[in-house]
C-alpha cells in the first residue's frame, strides 16, 4: 500500500512540474492601445545582450513567446540550452531583418516591465 502511495505522489509531481514548463514560474505582459496590442509571455531564465537587441542566453527549456497585431515570434531553448526562432512559419538559430526587430520590441516590452516593478514607475 505505501507503495502505491509513493507512486501516486511521483506521478502527481511530475503532472505537475509538466504543466508548469519545467517548474518555472510564466509571466505574461499585455497592453492594448488604440487598436494595437502586444503581448509577450516567457518562462525561464533568459539574459538579454547589454544593448537589449537579442538573447544572449536561456535556461534549458526557457521560452518567450511576443505577438503584436500580425507580428509574432517564438524563442524557446532545448535541453543544452540552444536557442531556436520561430518566425513566419519558419525557425532558425539566428535572426534578421524584421524578425531581429519583432524580437527587440518583445524584450523591450519586458524591460520595460522590469524598471517599472523596479522602479515603481
Amino acid at each position: 500500500m505505501k507503495r502505491t502511495y509513493t507512486l501516486i505522489t511521483v506521478i502527481a509531481l511530475t503532472v505537475i512540474l509538466a504543466s508548469c514548463h519545467r517548474g518555472f514560474h510564466v509571466t505574461t505582459i499585455s497592453t492594448s492601445t488604440n487598436g494595437n496590442y502586444k503581448k509577450v509571455e516567457y518562462s525561464g531564465w533568459i539574459s538579454f545582450s547589454d544593448d537589449k537587441t537579442a538573447i544572449q542566453s536561456m535556461s534549458p527549456g526557457a521560452y518567450l513567446k511576443f505577438k503584436s497585431n500580425d507580428d509574432d515570434i517564438t524563442a524557446k531553448s532545448n535541453s543544452n540550452g540552444v536557442i531556436t526562432y520561430e518566425f513566419s512559419g519558419e525557425k532558425t538559430t539566428r535572426l534578421t531583418g524584421e524578425a531581429r526587430q519583432i524580437l527587440i520590441r518583445a524584450i523591450k516590452m519586458i524591460t520595460d516591465q522590469q524598471a517599472k516593478q523596479v522602479y515603481g514607475s
